[in-house]
Formats: C-alpha cells, structure tokens, sequence
C-alpha cells in the first residue's frame, strides 16, 4: 500500500476543525454548568461517514478536545472505525476536565465515584507525574478505593495522557471487533495496531526545520510514534514506545530535560526510543532507534497515499515482514559483507561502532558508480533523476581558467580531484548516501563521528589537546606549515594524525558528510580550529564542495 505524505497536511488538519464544529453544532447536547450538575447523556449521533482509500476506512471525530481520525484495513474496517467513533465519543462526555458535567470534571463532589475510566486515568498521571521530576504534573489526586479526594482548591488535568488513553481505547474497540490493523491519528501523533505478517505500517518523520526531508523511516507494527516541542536546547522530541497512553507524556520528559540527558534517561527505560532536534538542528538518536527499511521503489509507490496533518505520517502496511531491530542510522544491510573491503577498511571506535580508518577515496567511488546501476538502496526522498557522478569528474573550470598564473600555483584540475588514493570529493549527502547503502554500511550521525575523533575522551583534535601542524593537512597553505597539500592529500596520509581507534584524517583533508546532515571534521583549507573533533556546519543535502567528501560507519559486531 502507498504511503501518507504530508503535502495535504493543512487541508486534513482544516477538515478536523470542521469535523469538530459540525460535532458542536449538529447534535451535541450542552451539559449545564455548576458543582451539582449529574452527566447529560448526548443524544444518539449520526456515525460521522467514513471515507476508503488503498484499502483503509477512515471516519473523523472530536473527542476530549482534539481531532482524531480513525482507520482499519479489511472487512472489518467499516465495524471497527464505528466501534472506535463510539468509544471516543463516550470518553469525551465522561473524561473531559472543561466539560462541567464530566467525572473529571466533577472529582471530589460528595457522592460521585469515578468510573473505571476516570480511575485508571488517575492512577496513571499520578505514576507519571512521579516519574516527570516536574516536566509533567496533572495535579494532585487521592483515589481511595472508588472516591477521589482532592484538596481544596487543586484541580485534575491530565494533559496529554488524555489522548493517549483516548487512542488506546479506541484502538481497543477496534481490535475486538476484529480488526488486526488500524492507526489513530491525533494531531501529529500516531497510535498504532498491527497483528500478523503482512502488518507492519510505513512511519516516516519530516524534519521540522525542512519538512519536506524525512529524519526517519522505518516500519512499525505496534505502539505510538509522539512528540513534544520546546524553547530550550530541545526544539523537539520524537519518541517511539510500545506504551501508547504515554507515549506524549514521555516525550514531553524527554524534551524537558534537552539533547543529552533527555536520550540517556530514554535509553534507560525498556522499549522507549527517542530523537531529539536540538535548538541548532543537530538530529540524535537513541541507540535503539528504528532503522531505515524503505527502498526508492517503495517510496515512489508511496506518491498515491492518503494525506495526513503530521510530522510523522503513517502509511499502509508493507506486505513484508519488518526487519529485526538496528541501531540509529543503520539500514538492514549494515552489518559486515564480504565485499566491504572494496569501500575501505573499518576500525572498531568502541563496543557500539565501527567507522571507516579512512576517507572513501576515488577509486572505491569509481567502482560504487560502475557496480550500482540501479536507486534502489539510495534515499526514497532522493530528487528525482539523481545523478551521482561527483561534480569535478566532469569539466568543471574553462580554459581562461585552467591557464591562468593561479592555476599553474594551485593546480584545479582532473588530477588533483581524480587521483584514486585521494577523497572523493564534490559529492552531496544524497550521493554518499547512496554509496554507504551500495557498501552495505551506513553514514555516521554527528555523535559517532565525534565520538570516533576525539576518541571518547573530548579530545580538541584526534591526537590530543596541542595543536600540530604535522599531524593535518589543514590551512590551504596559508599559515606557512607547507605539508604539501593545497587541496586533499591521499586518504592514507597524515599517519601521525589519527584518532585513538586508528582512523586518519578525522582533523582536515577533506570534511566529511554525517547522517544527520552535517558536514564535520574541517577540511584542507581550514584553520586549527575549524578541525576540531566538534567542529562542524549544517549544510543543505545538495550542497557540493571541492573539499568535501565522506567516510562510512556500521555497528560494531560481537567479538570485533
């Protein structure tokens, strides 16, 4: 099946708020206010109409103030998406705080009891409000046995959880009615359902700085993909849990505590994934991160699906099984093959990481471009008709230039950027992509890059905190170190400069593409501090340079 794109996005989320209207104008019945006031029960509701698409039914409706949109595939899609609709609308009467006449609302009156609903939504924000160290606090309820005590003057919102245990439910409803694969959507969460062998669903997320490039892709068959926005380090966390009702809740803790100790307090807890877009737009992940399973067929099969409002859209399910769990950034071939050697040799960074001990050189670029003559392993949100033939194989200076007195100091030309020992260079993120896949590893994230340069220990640059002209190829020739090398050196060169794991020139020679979209590590034209192992810029994907190349990462395997 297709899968969802984001292009619709405000024309989905614009149908919601009709929804929402026509479910306040049309038969909805206003409860009165006060203390004293018992539930209204709303009168029988027209079923909102369901919509089908590439085999999924759809019905839209408001409930505990949001829009959430409903879908089953099958036959039991239409029993199902009904099913979900009538739960979610019973939620709204009873679980609502600004609903006057609702428990929640009502918490504390003499003579009320809480119903199980109202109950298990107490029991859980207080078990996360006691979790959140104060990034989440609903309140403060005692339940006694089946009567809620409230000090005076306290009220009881639960926030986000309000969504999540609304999603669960519906989802519930769904499953008995013997629907095996459905997905609720509210706002730009997802809640997922997926029994079987041909269940997973296709999740992509866009990223929110360029929302028309993806930060993830992955196939999910169970659980929530949420996320919570913020004003400090983190501009947003994305979690991925197997906990549905908590699913924002814990997203929200996350961002709170920002890049660092936000991934670490995830990786702490069983089955939860978080990525986190910092304040500057590095992209991490945790270490258990969905990897990426789509091909450049799927995506392009993907153009016919449904739109949904979201970061993360959820698209119909693949009809292969998904693939075993893989670490951030890896793709289902990252694991060593026997033709790895031909890209370049891997060193071991730590326990987690291998990365390669040099730069990929031209000469394995060259036998990438002959050996790959199909996209499929590129990116699916590669440009159409990508070519990647790197920018200076071609003719790439006239001849005015080519004879000019600078071109005879600084030679710039098909030798200096083709020999084979040096670093491709020229290339984009698309086309280093594309050759990781074809290599069967993967491009480093930021962190691993920087955890492979400065060898674990915050090292200013790979060899230690001094600064050595002699370990780099660095400066452009500027500052008289006269290495020899106005542009890049051999890949190999430079032996004295290499990180603690034994990879060469992480400080200079060529800058090099990360998974993330960054460009690290400086380049020949550098100065001492633009090679720092932290050192780094965020770049556009199709940005091409004389001085930058790319090297490739995998997991470590046992016993290496």
């Amino acid at each position: 099946m297709s899968e969802w794109r984001t292009h619709a996005s405000w024309l989905v989320f614009a149908g919601g708020l009709v929804v929402a209207a026509i479910w306040g104008i049309a038969g909805h019945t206003p409860l009165a206010a006060g203390p004293d006031t018992a539930p209204v029960e709303a009168r029988a509701l027209p079923l909102p109409p369901a919509s089908r698409e590439a085999g999924l039914t759809r019905r839209d409706v408001a409930s505990v103030g949001a829009p959430f949109s409903v879908y089953a595939a099958g036959a039991a899609g239409e029993a199902a998406t009904a099913a979900a609709v009538r739960r979610l609308r019973a939620l709204d009467r009873t679980l609502s705080p600004w609903r006057p006449g609702s428990e929640i609302a009502r918490l504390g009156h003499p003579g009320l009891e809480p119903g199980a609903d109202a109950r298990a939504l107490i029991r859980r924000a207080t078990r996360l409000a006691r979790l959140a160290g104060g990034a989440y606090e609903p309140g403060v309820v005692d339940l006694r046995g089946r009567v809620a005590v409230v000090p005076r003057g306290a009220a009881f919102d639960p926030g986000p959880l309000l969504t999540g245990y609304a999603a669960q439910a519906a989802l519930t409803a769904m499953s008995r009615t013997g629907a095996t694969r459905a997905a609720v959507v509210v706002g730009e969460d997802r809640y997922l359902l997926g029994e079987g062998s041909e269940a997973p669903w296709r999740v992509t997320l866009a990223n929110p700085r360029w929302p028309d490039q993806s930060i993830g892709r992955w196939r999910a068959s169970a659980g929530a993909v949420a996320h919570a926005d913020g004003e400090g380090a983190c501009r947003r966390a994305i979690v991925v849990t197997p906990d549905r009702e908590a699913a924002s809740v814990l997203a929200r803790i996350v961002c709170a505590q920002g890049p660092t100790k936000g991934l670490r307090w995830a990786e702490r807890r069983r089955g939860l994934e978080a990525l986190i877009v910092s304040r500057d737009g590095d992209v991490r992940r945790s270490r258990g991160w969905p990897a990426p399973a789509l091909t450049r067929a799927s995506a392009r099969s993907s153009a016919r699906s449904r739109s949904v409002p979201a970061t993360a859209s959820v698209a119909a399910p693949s009809t292969r099984s998904a693939p075993a769990p893989a670490r951030p950034g890896t793709s289902s071939k990252s694991s060593a093959r026997p033709d790895e050697a031909r890209a370049g040799a891997l060193v071991t960074v730590d326990v987690h990481l291998r990365i390669d001990r040099t730069e990929v050189t031209n000469a394995a670029y060259a036998r990438f471009l002959a050996e790959a003559s199909t996209h499929e392993r590129c990116h699916p949100d590669e440009p159409a008709e990508k070519d990647h033939t790197p920018r200076y194989w071609r003719r790439f200076r006239g001849r005015l230039f080519t004879e000019s007195a600078a071109a005879r100091v600084a030679p710039f030309d098909a030798r200096t950027f083709r020999d084979p020992l040096r670093p491709v260079v020229g290339v984009d993120w698309w086309d280093a992509y594309a050759f990781a896949a074809w290599a069967g590893k993967r491009l480093p994230t930021r962190d691993e890059w920087v955890r492979a340069a400065a060898g674990g220990d915050a090292r200013r640059w790979p060899w230690g905190d001094v600064w050595d002209y002699a370990r780099a190829n660095t400066g452009g020739e500027k500052w008289g170190e006269l290495d020899g090398h106005i542009y890049a050196a051999p890949a190999d060169a430079f032996p004295g400069g290499a990180a603690r794991c034994g990879a060469l020139n992480m400080a200079g020679n060529a800058a090099e593409w990360t998974a993330d979209g960054f460009v690290a590590g400086g380049s020949s034209r550098s100065p001492p501090s633009g090679v720092r192992t932290d050192a780094g810029r965020e770049r556009d994907r199709a940005f091409r340079s004389f001085d930058t190349g790319f090297r490739c990462a995998a997991d470590a395997q046992e016993g290496s």
